[in-house]
């Protein structure tokens, strides 16, 4: 009786000292095939074929109409390419004095005009055009964003701050450049500058050109309260 007695306490703790053996871990096979990483899209060259002039076609920049006429010249440039028109010097000479004269009867004055009211009444009223659109407080990156949605970009500047060496004398601090594409590589805008002849396809640094923008107040030479960098984009 006591064998059995201490046959059944032995067994006992057996039982409560002893574990269960772990159980096998399973093995998967190594992958042989791994899915190819995502290609990064590397941004191109744009440029959009806008036709050329400078303020003055005629090289007559004494013309008050032509010595302030950037904003009727890449008005000019960039309607001209929206509607796929041909542009020569002559061209340009009759459409900038008729907008001169067209600001002068509406609104007794065509100098100076800021970008809201150079696209309501050139784009809009001169020319009946109504695809174009302006953003305040704009980025670079949406400035170079709206190049790549194939949309010209007017910008209003104070020209003295593009260090243009073709300006004359300083260059203007009242100005309106065309952009007409970007350059990913060196981190250049391609613009029209109508403010010299050899304007056409001028590259300058994005950095040179975003710290240039300055919306200016229409009305001539008012002084200029606040930096407004904004952009019109004519599609």
């Amino acid at each position: 009786m006591l064998d059995k007695l201490i046959a059944v306490i032995t067994a006992l703790i057996i039982s409560l000292f002893s574990f269960p053996q772990p159980t096998s871990v399973p093995v998967f096979p190594t992958p042989t095939h791994f899915p190819s990483p995502t290609p990064i899209v590397k941004r191109q060259l744009v440029k959009l074929n806008a036709p050329f002039t400078s303020q003055a076609p005629n090289y007559d920049w004494k013309d008050l109409r032509l010595q302030d006429g950037c904003e009727e010249a890449t008005i000019l440039m960039a309607y001209y390419w929206a509607k796929d028109k041909k542009l020569n010097s002559e061209i340009a000479l009759k459409e900038i004095f008729s907008m001169s004269e067209y600001q002068s009867a509406h609104y007794s004055e065509y100098r100076d005009t800021s970008l809201v009211d150079t696209a309501e009444r050139l784009l809009k009223g001169h020319y009946s055009y109504e695809n174009f659109l302006i953003t305040n407080n704009v980025s670079l990156q949406q400035i170079i964003s709206a190049l790549y949605e194939k949309h010209l970009v007017i910008l209003p500047m104070n020209g003295k701050l593009l260090h243009n060496p073709n300006y004359t004398g300083a260059g203007p601090d009242r100005h309106m450049l065309l952009l007409i594409g970007y350059d990913p590589e060196t981190k250049e805008f391609i613009s029209n500058d109508a403010g010299t002849w050899r304007g056409q396809n001028y590259r300058y640094p994005q950095d040179t050109v975003y710290s240039a923008i300055r919306d200016y107040i229409t009305g001539y030479h008012i002084p200029i309260p606040d930096i407004r960098k904004n952009m019109l984009e004519v599609f």
